[in-house]
Formats: structure tokens, sequence, C-alpha cells
């Protein structure tokens, strides 16, 4: 091969390594690189000058001799001359990435000194790969004009909106749609985005029913509330779905500013008719209506949205203004008597969606209803003042209790409330002072409430504006002039924000505070006080003696105690007065005091021995009313009045005499107890007894399965009476139950509260046409307000599936986090699933692993479930009265799971089982295996070994009511734990199995158990033996029957009158 001289641009430094770039021969020179088939040696070769360069393959590097010119024709980098000229490119690096017009123009205009481009340079375009990574920006959306449908429900654009601040139904989202042919809209409020499914499907079934009509297309964002399976499922075959790209608003342009414009109204009503903020789902309802019948630039016709769809014009004469004054028509039924008024003061919210007519908000009950047009009177230029509203819904939506306010001294304001001082509409020179008038004026009313309130520190200012009752706070309520100024800027008086807090020691321990007396007074602005003398001083003092004094008196009557002298030697027990608020839904307050004996001083073996009472069983209750519902039962609640003081005592106990009523001439004197008076260990066994005693009298018999339970067969019709210390049920015919209740009535005091719709902390709809429903909803926005959780965001599931990998805190950890109140936490969340929530026994046995070791890792799992509870409180137990008639006979099924090992660091398995009565859920349990199962045969054994043993007793319960049933039905997923309950095993891996797991063969033979298998992932106690994935779990959520409802567990009328009754 002929040898050819070549040249190359290369920069030489003198004693370095010689080391040609790779880089810069490919690019810049168009070299190709050949390696010879041994490997021996590689070649450059360049086509176009058609010459090539060897390099040797020597240990890994590339070699090749070449003829170096002498140093004397080599200029040293380090003697390069600064004026030599530079390619535009270089420069550009070495100005930091500057733009390539300014380097030209640096240099033309002589700006810099040394900026040398050479002649080809100053006419490049420089391209730059790095500066187009690092200086990207997001390209303008073209300004072109869409070609839009004008035929309505062509296509429709929605999305979802939040507000930070919930209505009075508990929305904080909502789904807005827009027709794009029409410009129609309409809007839907939600509790959570899960929701949007089924408003979805309510739109689509408005618009078939209405307009006889489909939409062709539905346009929105890429949101999981739109794009998801059941969305897809909905709209398959009738509609076409198309989504928005990712962060790109402009192309469902017309929704956003349909967004835009909605709010920027609903602020403007709000603002100008003084309402509060929890009233912005009325107001977007209301401007909604407003807008489908006002003309729109969209239209090209000019033609209004509503006259687009129902091709009429609308009709604007029923509009009026937002929040202005509106009488109502009192009907005759609904007056106390003829001296009633015939009218009442209501504000103008909106309009119905389904009738002609208004809505209206009674301005003394803060209940929102919707009335004819033709009987409504408005004052469209009057209004109630923003403080009154606020107080009134603040009392009946965030206290939860009744109002007490008088229709005749309400403080009203003129529409719209926030006006603009004349001289400052006018622009007269007189603003300036109007302004500084209204500033002094407040500064002055704030000046009088610090002299009033001086000398008193910021703890007991706050503690005396606590106490004040309602009719306090009405009379201090200002009444504001016809109309406000310019709002002023001023300060508010500081109030302290300290809290009285618990001993540290003991705020995990009490688990029930949400139903003390602590917990409502909070609630109400009422103190209670705990002892004698923080009642005689309290501002309620009066209404605390006059309920001392009632309960006194009642003491008295019942011949509870009677005076003694003292003798000499004798135990005598303290007491003292408990004072509670009674209260119901709507906080409805009666004051009530309670004698009550220290137990804690009572001498075992002396005053008292056993102390046992039977308590009513959860399970029992569901399937009491599971049965009452299949046939058709009446279920009515009792309560015994002072049911303790029914039983006499079985010891000889002495007491003082009571704090405040000490018989004068005889202070000496003590009580010897004729009653079981509250605070006895013995008292609720002694009440028991009197009851059971009276009960056998009456021919009823106690059920061996459960001691709270009797039952009684009169003429073949049995008759159920489940006991829950003093409450009663009494279950079957009507003739039957007011004959048992008649009994029971002239033996004990005892009230009717009706049929069951409050009992053990649970919300019961009892309808036996239909269903049965167990909720708590009442008892989760309790504990929401108690751990300050209801405005957070709720969540899908209530643990994640890596939750398993949770272990117990370190030392330092639990020191750090011991204030958080997680077991309080936790021992809430317990009671809720006993009740009704029995999907949460996997996320709450994991969270009681770490009752002794936690820290904020678990708080926020503990957390994590309350976001949950948001999201679904108002979900609860369902039964299907309708599917489980369709069984004749009682049909009892059980379903087992293991978990093998997944209990970390000690490898113990997790059982779960649930135990259905015709398909309704009767009970459901998670717990962790006591010993470490060797095999996954072994935990599914020992799993079925306690749902059998469940099983079996709701089975002799059944037997024992003499109820017809037909065989038990047990679903395992376990084909070998199957064969081990069939058949003895003689396999070396069984021998291990304790007695009480193989027991469950014999349980299986003598009950006539049928054994079936059950896939896995159709087997619901999967759920209680470790989280699972959100769609998974929403299954087996539905197989348990826990679901939402249309209408809320029990209205507040229903529970209002049981609390009612209750107190009175």
């Amino acid at each position: 091969m002929k040898k050819v001289p070549i040249t190359i641009e290369a920069l030489f430094v003198d004693g370095a390594t010689n080391i040609l770039s790779q880089r810069l021969l490919f690019l810049q020179h168009g070299f190709k690189s050949q390696t010879s088939d041994d490997q021996e040696y590689n070649t450059l070769i360049n086509p176009t000058m058609q010459y090539s360069w060897r390099f040797d393959i020597t240990d890994g590097l590339y070699q090749s001799m070449v003829e170096i010119p002498r140093p004397s024709k080599v200029r040293s980098v380090l003697q390069i001359s600064t004026d030599t000229p530079s390619s535009l490119k270089l420069w550009h690096l070495r100005l930091a990435h500057v733009n390539w017009q300014t380097i030209k123009e640096m240099e033309t205009k002589g700006l810099v000194v040394g900026l040398n481009l050479r002649r080809e340079a100053r006419k490049a375009k420089g391209v730059c790969y790095d500066c187009d990574v690092a200086k990207m920006k997001r390209m303008s959306f073209r300004k072109t004009t869409p070609v839009r449908t004008t035929e309505p429900f062509k296509k429709v654009y929605m999305d979802l909106g939040f507000i930070q601040v919930p209505t009075m139904e508990g929305h904080t989202v909502y789904l807005h749609l827009i027709d794009e042919g029409s410009r129609f809209q309409w809007y839907y409020g939600q509790r959570t985005k899960d929701e949007t499914v089924d408003r979805l499907k309510d739109f689509r079934n408005l618009i078939k029913a209405k307009h006889q009509k489909l939409v062709n297309v539905f346009h929105s964002d890429q949101g999981t509330e739109f794009l998801n399976t059941q969305t897809a499922e909905q709209l398959a075959g009738e509609s076409l779905q198309i989504f928005s790209h990712p962060h790109t608003p402009e192309e469902a342009c017309l929704i956003e500013k349909a967004h835009g414009t909605l709010f920027n109204k609903v602020r403007a009503v709000l603002y100008s008719s003084g309402m509060p903020s929890l009233l912005w789902g009325e107001a977007a309802a209301y401007v909604i209506e407003t807008i489908n019948r006002t003309s729109t630039k969209g239209n090209k016709d000019n033609l209004t949205p509503h006259e687009k769809v129902y091709g009429t014009k609308p009709s604007v004469k029923h509009l009026r203004p937002f929040g202005c004054l509106a009488l109502k028509f009192v009907d005759k039924v609904y007056r106390a008597n003829k001296l009633s008024m015939h009218g009442a003061p209501t504000s103008m919210e909106g309009y119905p969606t389904k009738t002609k007519g208004y809505r209206l908000l009674d301005l003394t009950s803060g209940v929102i209803s919707e009335y004819r047009r033709q009987n409504v009177k408005f004052f469209e230029q009057t209004t109630v003042s923003s403080e009154h509203v606020d107080k009134l819904l603040n009392i009946v939506y965030r206290q939860r209790r009744r109002p007490d306010l008088d229709s005749t001294k309400l403080p009203f304001v003129s529409l719209p409330v926030v006006e603009l001082p004349e001289s400052i509409e006018h622009g007269d020179d007189d603003a300036e002072h109007t302004v500084s008038t209204a500033a002094a004026e407040a500064s002055s009313t704030l000046s009088d409430v610090r002299a009033q309130n001086e000398g008193d520190s910021p703890e007991d200012s706050a503690a005396q504006n606590h106490e004040e009752t309602d009719d306090e706070l009405e009379d201090k309520m200002p009444v504001p002039t016809l109309k406000r100024h310019l709002p002023v800027e001023v300060k508010n008086p500081r109030r302290s924000q300290r809290a009285k807090k618990k001993p540290a020691h003991l705020k995990d321990f009490v688990a029930s505070v949400l139903n003390s007396s602590t917990s409502a007074s909070a609630t109400m602005g009422l103190h209670v006080p705990l002892t004698w003398d923080e009642m005689t001083t309290s501002p309620q003092c009066a209404k605390w003696l006059d309920a001392t004094k009632e309960e006194f008196l009642a003491q008295l009557k019942n011949g509870t105690w009677f005076l003694v002298p003292r003798p000499k030697n004798a135990h005598v027990l303290k007491n003292k007065w408990i004072w509670v608020l009674k209260e119901n839904e709507h906080r409805l307050v009666r004051f009530k005091a309670r004698l009550v004996v220290l137990d804690c001083l009572q001498i075992w073996g002396l005053e008292f021995d056993d102390t046992f009472a039977p308590v009513g069983r959860f399970e029992t209750l569901r399937f009491v009313l599971l049965y009452a519902g299949m046939t058709r039962a009446v279920v009515k609640q009792y309560d015994f009045v002072t049911a303790f003081l029914n039983a006499p005592t079985d010891r000889e106990i002495f007491m003082e005499q009571p704090q405040g009523h000490v018989k004068r001439g005889y202070e000496d004197w003590i009580c010897l107890l004729k009653r079981s008076i509250y605070g006895l260990r013995q008292s609720p066994r002694n009440w028991n007894s009197t009851l059971h005693l009276a009960l056998v009298e009456f021919g009823f018999q106690r059920c061996i399965k459960d001691e709270a339970l009797y039952w009684i067969r009169v003429e073949s019709r049995l008759v159920l009476l489940p006991i829950y210390v003093d409450d009663i049920l009494i279950i079957g015919c009507e003739e039957d139950v007011d004959f048992i209740a008649g009994k029971l009535m002239a033996r004990f005091n005892m009230k009717e509260l009706g049929t069951v719709n409050y009992l053990l902390g649970l919300q019961i709809e009892y309808k036996p046409e239909r269903h049965v429903i167990f909720r708590q909803t009442k008892y989760v926005q309790d504990i929401m307000q108690k751990f300050h959780m209801d405005a957070a965001y709720p969540v899908s599931i209530p643990m994640t599936t890596d939750a398993m990998k949770l272990i117990p805190a370190t030392e330092d950890e639990q020191k750090r986090d011991e204030r958080l109140p997680y077991r309080s936490l936790v021992g809430c969340l317990q009671y809720l699933v006993s009740g009704s929530r029995p999907e949460l026994a996997t996320a709450i046995r994991i969270l009681s692993k770490f009752l002794n070791k936690y820290s904020a890792v678990h708080w926020r799992a503990a957390k994590r479930v309350l976001r949950y509870l948001i999201g679904s409180q108002d979900m609860g137990l369902h039964y299907d009265l309708v599917e489980a008639r369709k069984r004749e006979k009682l049909h009892i099924e059980v379903y087992t799971d293991a978990n093998f090992a997944s209990e970390g660091g000690d490898m113990k398995s997790v059982s779960g089982f649930t135990v259905y009565c015709n398909g309704q859920l009767i009970s459901a349990k998670s717990w962790k295996q006591d010993i470490i199962a060797e095999s996954t045969c072994e935990a599914e054994l020992i799993a079925a070994n306690t749902g059998v043993h469940d099983a079996v007793w709701l089975k002799q319960l059944v037997d024992e009511l003499q109820l017809p049933r037909v065989a038990t039905e047990l679903y395992c997923d376990s084909s070998s734990a199957r064969e081990l309950m069939k058949h003895a095993g003689k396999h070396r891996r069984t021998k291990q199995l304790r007695i009480k797991d193989r027991k469950i063969r014999e349980y299986v033979a003598e009950n006539g158990m049928i054994m079936k298998p059950v896939a896995s992932k159709e087997n619901v106690a999967d759920m209680l033996t470790k989280p699972l994935p959100v769609e998974t779990f929403r299954r087996h959520r539905a197989q348990l029957g826990v679901r939402a409802s249309r209408s809320a567990a029990m209205s507040g009328a229903d529970e209002s009158a049981w609390h009612e009754k209750k107190a009175e």
C-alpha cells in the first residue's frame, strides 16, 4: 500500500503523550474505522481522499508510528496568540452558551477586545443541542378558530373542580359539564372523586329522559376519575370518550373558561348577599341556572343556551337575587295553634332541578327546603345579616344541634350588603374622611371591648366567652346597619388559643372520649363542672342545681336509701355528683345530674363479690335483625328509666349523704342503701338478675348461646328480646310486641322509643320490605373532629400493600413520638370495626401490633385509615332482605383463609374468616395465629378451625330458637386443608397438629358441614389476612355488604326524636 502524507489540525503540547482524538477524526474529518479479521490491527479510512491509516492493537491500545514535524514548525498551545480567528461554536462555548447573533454583533460593533471570528463563521447559523435541552420553552398554543358543532349533545366537555370548604352536604368536589353546540351547562356536587362515575350516569340518564338523545362525544382531561374502566364500560357502544393531552388545558378551553366564569359569579353573589362560603354549592347551582338563561357569544345565532336545547325562549320572571329575604307560607298542619304566624322568614338560595319553585333557607332552623312559587313572597332588596347566617349554620352543620333563635329578632340589612359610600361613588373629596370615620368607629368599639376585658387573663377571657349560652350570644350579636361601607382592616382583640389538656399519662387510655360530656360540651360552648364548687360558680349554676334536685328527688321516690345513725367502725362509701349534657343529632341540650358511688372504695368480700353481667353481642344483634327483616317483624326499642334503681342490693352498704343535700339536724347520719345505685360494682349484675326473674316469670327463656337474648313462643309465633343493659328490643308481630311491652311497663318504669334506629352507637335503618343498614356516620365524624382530620383529602383504601413492612419503633423513636395519640385513635377505630365496618379489620389488626412501639411512621399509617373514612363515612353494613328471602330456610356459610408466615419477625401466619346467613354477613374477624405454622396447609387449618367455631355457634343459636335451616357450608381455598378436614392424615408433616386443630374434623362430621372449594380471588376472607390493591379491595368490600346507600342511615328527624324520648 502506498504511503501518503496527510495533514491534521491538532494542538501540540510539548512533552505530553501523543494521543489522537477519535471523536475529532470521525466527526470533523470523516474517517471510518475497520478492524481486521484476526483482530491484530485497526484501519482508519477516509474514502473521499482515498487513503488509510493503520493502527496496531497492543494490550488494548491503538498504536501507530508517525513522523512528527520539528518543534520549530509547530507552535505550542501555550504560545498561541489570542488574535487567532476562531469558530463561532468555540466562542459560543467560551461565552457560556450566549446567543449566536450576540456574538456576531459583539465582533462587528467592536464591543469587546480579542473576539475574532473566521470569515465563514460570520455568516454561519449556529446550532447547539445542549442549548435546546437546557433552554427549551413551552411552545405557544396556536390561536386558531376551531370548528365548533352547533347541534346540541354532539360534544360535551366535562371537568372536576375542587373547593377546600365543604358544603352543608359535605361536598368538596363538583362535576361541571358544558355542551359545545348550545353552551348549556350542568353542575353536580360530590363528596369525593369516586362519585364521578355515578354522577356521569345520572347526567346521561337525564339527557335520555328529557331529550331522548345520546351524547356523541365526551371530552375530558386524563384524570383517573374519567380515565377508568368503569367509565369506559358505561359509555361503551353509546358515546365516544376523547381526552386532552396532559398539562394542556388549552385543548379543552371551553370548559376551562366556563370554570372561571362560574366561580367569578359564585364569588360575586356570595359577597353581594353576605352569605357564608358554606353555601358555595347552592350559589354554584343558582349561577348555572342563570347562565343557561343568558345570551352568550358562543351561540352565533344569538340564542340562549336554554332555547338551543329546549326550542323555546326562557322565562326570567321567576328569577330573584341570591340571598334575598323571602316569606314562606306555613301550612296549618305545621302551626301550633290559631295564633301562630302564617309566614316564616327564609333566604332565597336557588331553584329546584325537578320542580318549579325555590330553594329557601329557613332563618330559624337552618334547613334548606323547596317550596312552590305561589307560596313564597320576596323582599328583593332586603336580606339577613351575615353574622346571623354564620351563627345559624355553625350551630346546625358544624355543632350538629338544633338552634334556639327567635324569628322576631332577625337582624335585616339591605341588598347588596356591601355598597360604596355615596361620596366615593360620586368622587367627592370627603371619601377619605368617610373611611377614616368608619375606621375610627371600629377602633373605638375595639377599645371598649379591651376595656371590658382589662384585668382578665387571656385564658379567663376565652373561658368566659366559651361559657356563654345561646341566648347570651344572641343578645350580644350586633345588629348591623342597613348598609355596610367599605371594609376596614381592623385587628381583632387577642384571644388565647390555649386549650386545657388532660394529664399526659392518661391521654392514650380514653378511647370513649368521643361520647363523653367533655367532648360534647366543647362543641356546645357550655362548661360541664367536675366538682360541686365548680358547679356553684358556673354561669349555668341554676340549671345544674335544678338537675341535681331532680335526681335527688328521684332517689328518694325510689327508696334508694334510708338515713341511719352512723354505726361504730362502719365502712362508709363516698359519693359524687356527675353532670352531663344530654343531646341528640341536633344537639338539643338537657342538663342532667347523676349521683354515683365511688366504687374504688368498695371492699371485695364485704360489699361485693361477683360482678359479672351478660352483655349482648354485635353478632346476635345482626342475626336477630336479619331474621326480623326476613319475617317482616316489628322491631321496637324500649328504655328502662333509672334501670339500676329497680334492683335491690344484696349486701349491707353504707354511703355518705349526698353533697348539697345533707339533712339538717342529721349531719352525722349516713345512708343505708336499699337499691343498686349507680357506681356500685355489682349494680349491673343486680339489675340483670332482677330483669331475668321478671322475664322468666313472663314465660321467656334465656338463650344458652347468648345470655343477653331471650325468646318465647306465642301460639307458634317467635318473639325475641335482646337486652343491652337498660335498652331492650322486642321483635315479633305487632300484637305480641305490644302485649309483652305492656306487661314490662306494669312492672318497670319503661319508655317506648319507637322502631329501632339508634342502639349501641349504631345508626340502624330497618326497612323490612327492603333492607337493614348498620352505619356509624356520626361516630366517624366525631373521630375526624377529635383528631382534626375532617379537612383531609380522602383515599381509596385504608392501608397500602406495603404496610406489612411496618416494624416496631426503636426506643429513640418511641421516646420522640410518645405524645402522638396513637393508642386513642386505634381504640376508636376498633369499635368502628366491631359495629359496622368489617373491611377495616386488617388495617386495625396491623396498627394494633404497635401500641407499645409506635412512631410517626405508624401514626401516618393510622391517619390514612381516617382519610379512607372521610371518603366513605356514609358507608355501612347492608342486609338485602329481598335476596335473603329467596331461601326458605336459613343457610349458613363460612369462608376462611390464611396468609402464611406474613407477620415479619416472628413468622406467624394471619387468619381471617367471615360467616354469612342467607348471604348476609353476621361476623368477620382478622387475627394473628398464636403458634407458628410450618406449612400453608397448617395455617389454613388453624384459620378454618376458628371460623368453624363461629359457624357452629350461629348454628346452635338457630337450633335453640327452633328455626329451620340447611347444612352449613365451609369454603376454603386450600385443597390440602380440605382433605385433612375430611380424612385423618398420616403424613409425617401432620403429626405436630394440635388437638384443637384436629377437632375441626369432629365439628365438620357432627354438625353436617359441607366443604366446598373456592377460588382464591373469590374468597372474601382474603381481605381479612392482608392489605389488598384498590380493585380487589373494593370487590371484596362489596361481598361483605359494606357500601353507601342513597339515603342516610338515619334522618336527622328520626334520630332527634329518639334522643328526645331518651332524654325525657
